[in-house]
């Protein structure tokens, strides 16, 4: 009983070491703590964050929130795209498990997860560096972001192609080098893009002013006066001072001054030194835009045939332009204020397209006048005489030819339809 007893001890001895062992390296393997689905950043402070930092190889971006807007330090303090800083926000706060796996150290190059900012790490494996601050610059999270992986393309299928599924990530530092020993690499579903450069986080629309808002809208060339158009409600067409008999409004021109302020982009910011001594703007356009809520855009720009002209802009509002039903004055105010604040005191590089939209003389804007259809009794008289000659001489035609070469088909008239005199909807 005795030696058989300690020969059950001993198997089961056995197996308790091999059952640690095994899970000794399953969880090696699954790395410490992660499951599938679970949240990487739990408790992320989304709305307390003020301060973000992006290392790359091309060097570092800071983006930081002023006074409610977010700004880019390396790039003169200017506005930063919203959009951009929101979806990082949200893709951390959000962002799961998808994958995780052990990685040697020497593999995490080839995944683009080396800091970029460790000692003597090749710049063909260093990934993206993003450090989450709260107030007072308490670091709260910081990640290394990678490859993106890519799904392989179905050799079965002529039509599809390889897309990015996941992007690979290193909780660590931006300082963390390719260690001698594995570590965890975490994969997210999510397609996490950040720009390098200071500039690819900037905001570069300035504005987006709808069309059908537009009531009135002045050009003037430099030393020339003002060309001014204007209607009363959407739908309108606009009218011009001063026409002649012969004259009107180019719709297609003005429809499309009137566009010119929707999804209006700047090509890049001039820095701040640069802009005091600029004098570009010595000889220049004025563009004047109001909407119905009464708020007035204006732009002055460079008087060049350049590919890239300069701009500025300022922004107000006047309650006494405001359309009765209209956005709310305080609305409307506010509106113009923040703007003509994040946007108001730089110097702008336009591209050539939004500058010869703008740029619109009086020739452009006016055409010649369709002339008018003679009156329709007048034409149906001079029609019913025509016809009634015709007739009679053709009457012997018709009875010397029937039977030999059949009836003629009379020549049917008609009279032309009225064109529609309903608006057309302008987008």
């Amino acid at each position: 009983m005795r030696t058989r007893t300690v020969a059950i001890l001993v198997v089961l001895c056995v197996v308790v070491v091999g059952v640690a062992w095994v899970v000794k390296v399953v969880g090696a393997r699954r790395g410490p703590g992660w499951v599938v689905g679970q949240r990487i950043a739990p408790g992320f402070p989304l709305n307390e964050i003020e301060r973000i930092v992006v290392r790359t190889s091309e060097g570092t971006v800071t983006i930081g929130k002023e006074g409610g807007t977010w700004r880019v330090a390396e790039y003169y303090d200017y506005p930063a795209n919203f959009g951009k800083v929101a979806e990082l926000l949200q893709q951390v706060y959000e962002m799961k498990v998808g994958q995780h796996q052990r990685v040697r150290g020497g593999s995490l190059g080839r995944l683009r997860l080396v800091g970029p900012a460790a000692a003597g790490a090749e710049e063909s494996g260093q990934g993206t560096a993003v450090q989450f601050f709260t107030k007072g610059g308490t670091p709260v999270f910081e990640m290394i972001v990678g490859n993106q992986k890519q799904r392989a393309r179905d050799p079965r299928d002529p039509y599809s192609f390889a897309a990015p599924e996941g992007t690979y990530l290193r909780l660590a530092s931006a300082t963390a080098g390719a260690s001698a020993r594995s570590e965890t690499v975490l994969l997210v579903k999510d397609i996490i893009a950040l720009p390098g450069s200071a500039e690819g986080w900037i905001e570069r629309q300035v504005l987006n002013v709808p069309a059908e808002q537009v009531r009135e809208i002045s050009v003037s060339p430099p030393g020339g006066e003002a060309t001014t158009l204007w209607r009363t409600n959407s739908t309108d067409g606009f009218s011009i001072s001063g026409l002649g008999p012969t004259q009107q409004v180019n719709s297609a021109t003005a429809t499309s001054l009137a566009g010119a302020l929707s999804y209006f982009t700047i090509q890049k910011v001039v820095a701040p030194a640069e802009a005091s001594t600029n004098r570009a703007l010595e000889r220049a356009w004025s563009v004047r835009v109001r909407t119905a809520d009464g708020i007035t855009y204006a732009l002055r720009l460079a008087d060049t045939n350049a590919a890239d002209a300069y701009a500025r802009l300022e922004v107000s509002y006047d309650a006494s332009k405001a359309e009765v039903g209209a956005e709310g004055g305080d609305t409307a105010k506010e509106k113009a204020d923040l703007l003509n604040a994040r946007f108001g005191s730089w110097l702008y590089v336009l591209p050539s397209y939004k500058i010869s939209e703008l740029r619109k003389t009086r020739e452009e804007l006016v055409t010649a006048a369709v002339a008018p259809e003679a009156d329709e009794a007048e034409k149906e008289e001079k029609g019913e005489s025509k016809g009634a000659d015709e007739a009679v001489g053709k009457t012997n035609e018709v009875s010397e030819t029937a039977g030999v070469a059949g009836e003629r088909i009379k020549e049917q008239q008609t009279v032309p339809e009225q064109a529609s005199t309903e608006p057309v909807e302008r987008n």
